[in-house]
């Protein structure tokens, strides 16, 4: 008899990856993923890989390694997202073991040579495999499926923003100005190159015509690893008399919240997956203006990637820009593909 993930009594199933703290796409999609199940009646676990240690959440990184593998052995079915393709493979060499049904879902696939071999054997000894974009697909191989990791929010269970955020927004409105949304999980650096491209907005409002009508506020989960960089882009503000009007906000804020009080969404990685907040902002509604680093959804406007001549002339025609039509919650596909594990 084909069992589902929706006979209550019959599946027990594993989520395994970060959490929030630190709010980033891959925690984000879990956090929201492990909702939309409760909500769907479907009963689940965690498995946390996040350094901070969440309260009420089992925390790999707090396991021994006897305690790992009767976690594992408690469950029918587990959901693999580790960042780490290592972790990856370990986590679904020990599943095998155990006799789980496995799914994956990839959601970047950079790294060595020997990392990328890592996702390909986890995907190969799995029944399924999910790939937030085609380009991340091309590189896995194999059966997969696209389907990319984005779930609505739910206003119902966002912290309010804090009031300092609040009161910023509310002056820059007060002042005419458009507000410019963007976020980054950390300060870090791609191939030479600032990874969430934060070093252009700052230089954007170098141009007057940005500075005279935007403003912008940047949410960073965390300071590091690149603090010296991020201490010079500051510096740089201050320097140009842009620190009223340029805010960095760093920790635990809700970015949807922001989203939804902000008139543009800018994206200028130098590499990317299926960006989770770009889709936050398309559900919203917002213009969305992203680098062509990576394939986007349909509707965003794109920019030569590391083009800040091309980001400002995007970013000065966005309130012509027609509101993206790409909104869709990919929830239920992702239910499916794991009736899809079971039946395998």
């Amino acid at each position: 008899m084909k069992r589902t993930v929706r006979e209550t009594e019959a599946v027990r199933m594993l989520l395994i990856g970060p959490v929030p703290p630190p709010t980033g796409g891959i925690s984000v999609h879990l956090s929201r993923l492990s909702a939309t199940l409760t909500k769907n009646g479907i009963p689940h676990s965690i498995l946390d890989e996040s350094k901070p240690q969440t309260v009420g959440v089992s925390n790999i990184r707090k396991m021994l390694p006897w305690t790992y593998v009767s976690t594992l052995r408690r469950h029918d079915l587990v959901h693999i997202h580790s960042f780490n393709h290592f972790a990856r493979l370990m986590h679904t060499v020990v599943a095998r073991v155990c006799g789980l049904q496995i799914v994956h879902t990839v959601h970047s696939a950079r790294g060595s040579r020997l990392a990328l071999l890592a996702l390909r054997a986890s995907s190969k000894l799995s029944q399924r495999t999910v790939c937030v974009s085609h380009a991340v697909a091309a590189v896995v191989g194999g059966a997969t499926a696209v389907i990319p990791a984005f779930i609505a929010p739910s206003e119902l269970d966002e912290p309010p923003l804090p009031e300092d955020v609040l009161s910023w927004l509310d002056a820059q409105r007060a002042n005419g100005r458009r507000l410019i949304a963007a976020n980054a999980s950390k300060v870090s650096f791609f191939e030479g190159a600032d990874l969430y491209g934060i070093d252009m907005i700052v230089e954007a409002f170098e141009s007057a015509a940005i500075s005279s009508r935007y403003s912008a506020l940047i949410c960073l989960s965390r300071e590091g690893p690149a603090v010296d960089h991020l201490a010079s882009l500051r510096r740089s503000i201050e320097q140009a008399g842009l620190e009223e009007i340029v805010k960095f906000v760093v920790g635990e804020v809700s970015f949807p919240a922001v989203l939804r009080r902000c008139d543009v969404f800018v994206r200028p990685t130098n590499t990317d997956g299926d960006a989770v907040s770009l889709r936050e902002a398309q559900w919203y509604g917002k213009p969305c203006i992203a680098s062509d680093a990576a394939v986007r959804p349909e509707g965003t406007i794109l920019f030569r990637s590391r083009d800040v001549a091309d980001f400002v002339s995007r970013l000065l025609g966005a309130d012509a820009a027609s509101p993206p039509s790409d909104r869709r919650d990919y929830a239920e596909s992702i239910i499916s593909v794991y009736d899809e594990a079971l039946s395998a």
